[in-house]
This record gives C-alpha cells, structure tokens and sequence, in this order.
C-alpha cells in the first residue's frame, strides 16, 4: 500500500537480496546489507545499521544496530542498542540502548536454558544472543547475557545483567506479573499498534501463565 520511499538509504545486496514489504517505512541515513526482509508497514528509523540474516516482521520497528536476528511482527526495538544473533517474539519491546552480548570473553560454546531438560544445554555455538517470547519487554539500558532466555509476557528491570533465564510472567527481578495486569498490558500493546486483542489470544496468555507456574516457583 504505497511505494517505500528510499532516499538517502544505502542498499547493499552483494550477499544476498534485500526484501522490503508494502507500506514499509526506511527512514535516511539506513544502512542494509543482505540478506535482510523488512515486512509490511514495518518503520526503520534514521542512522539504522541491519546486517544480513535479519528479518523484521509486519508492523515491527527498527533502529540501532542489528545483525542475524529475526524480529516477529508488531514488535519494536526502536532506540539505540545491538542486537545479534537473536530471536525476538511478537508484540516485544526493547526499552532504549538495549543490547545483548552474542559471544563470550572466552570464546567457548554458548549454553542456552533447554525448557525440555529443565537445565542449560550446549548449543554447540560460539554466536548465540538472545531469545525473547511473545508480550515480553525489557527497561532501558539492560544488557543481556550471551544465550539469555526470556520467557513470554515478562518485564525485565535489573540493576545488572539479568539472569540467563528469565520465566514467564516475571515483573523485575523476583516479583510475579499477576496475569490481569499482563493482559491488560497486552491489550495497550495491541492498541500501541492500532490493534486489539481478541479473547482467543487473551485465553492464549492465561494457558501460558498455568503452564509455566513451576518455573517460578523454581526461579524466583
């Protein structure tokens, strides 16, 4: 709907192409290099650096720096801050000058909180940042962990970095997110976004919360 106006945008499709989705919106000064999807009526805000193997879902928002990371739709890292090698859910937001380590001072494969073993799993990898689920967000200027796993619907606020898992349904460091204040939460997202939630995705919030009880109860 409308073409995207590209303007003082550099367009670097050496390694591979670069996909930009209707009504999309790339403001100057940004800098793609492909392989890179930009879904619909997605905004990439001024001075952007989106490095290959980034997808940046439909209605989503993008600035700062940002490499190998996939981005689900309706989500916004919006400020400055790096993101690598991650995978963001829906309807996330990052607070300003968020960022994530994706390789550790030594060099050594990243272990990763596994939900089946209930314990942290080797992945094999050198490069591994982080991993956020749907609803969940973090205040400005935290900093993650190489192999930080957030569950859905948290708010991460600490003073240093957060714990390498992070459960379901967490306020802060130790406190819970009573599901009616998750949801409604949820629902200013939604209209943030010129949306609303219906009740089979709030019914999807309250299964979420039953589900992961043990995790806090373990964790916090």
């Amino acid at each position: 709907q409308g073409k995207t106006d590209l303007s003082g945008v550099i367009l670097d499709t050496t390694n591979g192409p670069i996909i930009v989705g209707a009504g999309a919106s790339i403001l100057p000064g940004s800098m793609l290099r492909g392989p890179v999807s930009i879904g619909r009526s997605a905004r990439v805000k001024m001075g952007s650096m989106i490095y290959g193997g980034t997808s940046s879902g439909p209605q989503s928002t993008v600035a700062g720096e940002v490499k190998n990371a996939l981005i689900m739709a309706n989500s916004n890292k919006g400020h400055e801050g790096y993101l690598g090698d991650s995978v963001i859910g829906s309807w996330c937001n990052l607070g300003a000058l968020t960022s994530n380590s994706n390789l550790k001072n030594s060099f050594s494969n990243v272990k990763i909180w596994n939900y089946a073993m209930k314990d942290f799993e080797d992945t094999g990898l050198t490069k591994c940042g982080l991993f956020m689920g749907d609803y969940s967000r973090s205040a400005i200027h935290t900093t993650f962990n190489t192999g930080t796993v957030v569950g859905v619907s948290s708010n991460v606020m600490t003073r240093g970095f957060p714990n390498k898992f992070v459960p379901s349904f967490v306020w802060g460091e130790d406190q819970v997110y009573e599901l009616p204040k998750a949801i409604k939460a949820g629902r200013s997202l939604h209209s943030f976004k010129g949306q609303s939630m219906d009740a089979q995705e709030a019914e999807l919030l309250s299964r979420a919360f039953d589900v992961t009880q043990r995790e806090r109860v373990q964790f916090l």
